[in-house]
């Protein structure tokens, strides 16, 4: 802390501790701080919460490697985010702690060379106090790992992530948002596709938020690209476009990609690399200015709250004008502003409280010139109200005058009226004329519509004698309606023992041959989908084109194919197709096309067949980007 004439100088970490509360409030002998010992920690608790606390939100389809790459940058610390291999094992979202490591006793010669944490978080130059770097310094950083996006998760997904802000006190629209745009090599397609979907989503970021979400795009199972080729530039440059487009919408700050190997395996630089990104835009989030004037601004309504607080229960021990004085200079010191004793204070006006809340949005140059405006308004509005009697005289007496003047106006009006009124009971008169002479053609009008009503009458019998005639065909619709009802019933209670007869005659298959790409992993061959057990599945490698099939020992006529999806997979079999052949180098022909989504695993799903022809060979045919996907097949004769 430097002082310099009536400016002080304070760093941010002795403005988190309120050094310039104290040293304000006690260079004044105010007795604040001896009667409430939390004053300080009060008015300091929420700027301290949002400069210290950084969420960095996980993003990714699923199985991309989120939950790993959380675990391997908290240095697989406890409690460790679920993996899996295929399935999503991610539900909702889960906050952890990512450490911030610091330990130079324990690091090799080798190490020391490289930058730590706390190097890259604070200036090497002022890293000298470690009290300091262990207390002040320290940010608290969250990595929220978020399951599997798409477009229909995408708002319980954001939902989920304000919800673990605020069961954590961080206030949203004061907090910058990062985020890790997780994408794997082998699945940059099917982050492509959903381009226009994240667009739309990710808009809801601007909307709650002050500042401009930062994107750092991360590409895992980089080990499988070919260096020589040029392949693992293109998925770079691919995934610069995607996370691009995907944040359009937004103000989005894009960071270089970083290219991983397979997260479960060892570390290596590019993972370390992530890490230290991740750590800069923490530093450069703290030491933006508007960042800055954010936390300073809670700390100046939070001290005017506490000072008020403060006046309420202690009317009679401190002066109202003391504090405010005292918390002026506090927030312009806070500030880097000029702090300017004036002579405008009065025992009949109360302080301008409301200008210490601006104090952190004001340059310095604007400091006095605001101070003095404010307190000379205040005098102003004092003095009106000193003067308000005499203004309520003043007006009472104006109305009064515009009362006679009204009054005057409006005998006139009256006379004017009564004029008016006279030439309204002549034209009366020959109307009355006029009506009587109405009144004789009515009379006339009345007599034919007595005629009329007699027919009327001759009418509502014969409507009569019509109803009775049509309640009688109505009753016998009715019958007619409860007999066609009967017939359904039984026409539907015969088709369901059909099917179920149908049912009872499965087929004998054998698993023959598939598309040839193999498994996405161990345990989800092609032969899974015809082994009876719905808990197994064949997930083709290949995602265009995936098939397997079966063998019926010999030609026979089909009638229904039962099939189970594979768990949470059911709408990729839409447009997926059951199709048979005599010859397995011949045609296939297809027998049910898949146009609806499925129901989802364990439920057993029918389709009818088209042909009446004989197959010996069946299989599935899975639509493009399926993967096949399918947990069982069993054909019905």
């Amino acid at each position: 802390m430097q002082k310099d004439g009536s400016r002080s100088v304070f760093s941010d970490e002795e403005l988190i501790q309120g050094q310039h509360i104290e040293e304000v409030f006690s260079s004044i002998g105010s007795r604040v701080l001896g009667q409430d010992p939390d004053f300080v920690k009060k008015v300091v608790k929420r700027a301290s919460e949002i400069r210290k606390n950084h969420p960095v939100l996980v993003l990714g389809h699923c199985g991309v490697g989120k939950s790993s790459l959380c675990n391997f940058l908290r240095k697989h610390e406890e409690p460790k985010a679920l993996t899996g291999a295929t399935d999503a094992t991610t539900v909702g979202a889960h906050a952890y702690q990512l450490p911030i490591i610091d330990s130079r006793a324990s690091l090799s010669p080798a190490s020391l060379q490289s930058r730590t944490d706390f190097d890259i978080l604070t200036d090497e130059s002022s890293a000298g106090d470690d009290e300091i770097r262990e207390d002040a310094l320290k940010p608290n950083i969250l990595l929220i790992d978020t399951e599997g996006w798409t477009f229909d998760k995408a708002k319980s997904i954001h939902q989920a992530y304000t919800e673990i802000l605020r069961q954590r006190g961080i206030d949203e629209g004061l907090t910058p948002n990062t985020v890790l745009f997780v994408m794997s090599a082998s699945h940059m397609r099917e982050a492509k596709q959903d381009i226009a979907k994240m667009k739309k989503a990710f808009a809801a970021f601007d909307k709650t938020s002050q500042y401009p979400v930062t994107v750092i795009p991360v590409v895992t199972h980089s080990d499988s690209l070919s260096t020589e080729s040029g392949e693992r530039t293109s998925v770079c440059d691919r995934a610069v476009e995607i996370a691009r487009d995907a944040f359009a919408s937004t103000r989005a700050d894009l960071k270089m990609p970083l290219m991983l190997a397979n997260v479960e395996g060892h570390a290596d630089a590019a993972h370390q690399q992530l890490r230290q990104s991740i750590l800069q835009v923490v530093k450069e989030q703290t030491g933006d200015k508007n960042f800055r004037r954010h936390w300073l601004t809670a700390m100046a309504k939070d001290l005017v709250i506490a000072c008020q607080d403060f006046l309420n229960k202690h009317p009679d021990l401190e002066p109202e004008w003391a504090l405010f004085k005292a918390s002026r200079r506090a927030m312009a010191g806070a500030s880097g502003q000029l702090c300017i004793e004036d002579g405008h204070q009065s025992v009949n006006m109360l302080p301008p409280w409301h200008c210490i809340e601006h104090l952190p949005r004001q340059s310095a140059s604007d400091s006095p010139n605001s101070w003095s405006s404010e307190l000379l308004f205040g005098s102003l509005r004092m003095r009106f109200l000193t003067t308000l009697p005499c203004y309520s005289l003043i007006i009472i007496l104006v109305l009064a005058i515009f009362a006679a003047l009204y009054t005057l106006r409006l005998s006139q009006s009256i006379s004017e009226d009564a004029a008016f009124i006279g030439k309204l009971r002549h034209h009366e008169a020959e109307l009355s004329h006029w009506n009587h002479m109405l009144l004789r053609s009515m009379s006339r009008e009345v007599a034919l519509i007595h005629q009329l009503r007699h027919h009327e009458a001759e009418l509502s019998h014969e409507n009569h004698v019509l109803l009775r005639s049509k309640s009688r065909e109505v009753a016998l619709i009715h019958q007619l309606r409860h007999h066609e009802a009967s017939l359904e019933d039984k026409d539907r209670s015969l088709n369901d023992e059909i099917h179920r007869l149908m049912l009872q005659v499965p087929a004998s298959t054998s698993f023959i041959s598939d598309d040839g790409s193999g498994p996405w992993a161990m345990g989800s061959e092609a032969d899974k989908a015809w082994d009876g057990d719905p808990s197994t599945f064949y997930d083709a490698k290949a995602a265009d084109g995936g098939y397997t099939a079966a063998d019926l020992g010999s030609a026979h006529s089909l009638g229904v194919i039962a099939y189970i999806a594979r768990s949470g997979q059911a709408p990729r079999m839409v447009g997926g197709r059951f199709q048979g052949a005599n010859d397995l180098n011949g045609a296939w022909q297809t027998l049910h096309f898949i146009a609806a989504q499925p129901k989802e695993h364990p439920a057993l799903n029918h389709a009818s067949v088209l042909s009446n022809a004989s197959f010996q060979f069946i299989r599935y045919l899975s639509p493009d980007g399926g993967h096949c996907n399918i947990a069982e097949i069993q054909i019905f004769l």
